[in-house]
């Protein structure tokens, strides 16, 4: 739950609820899927590619494959 991520501060709880029902409501209106380019601008989608890239090279080189 938020509270416990944001340890237990209403405020900031409150404020991020809030900016993600303004973010939904604003997608919905759009209906528009972000492009491809627009999803890797994000460092946080860019770092979990990293890491999963890693990840999978690490199998191969350890020889560790799963089908």
């Amino acid at each position: 739950s938020l509270m416990w991520l944001r340890k237990n501060d209403k405020a900031v709880v409150e404020f991020e609820l809030t900016r993600l029902q303004e973010f939904n409501k604003e997608n919905i209106e759009t209906k528009s899927s972000p492009s491809l380019v627009e999803l890797f601008k994000d460092r946080a989608v860019v770092k979990g590619q990293i890491i999963g890239i890693i990840l999978v090279m690490a199998q191969q080189l350890a020889g560790i494959n799963v089908v």
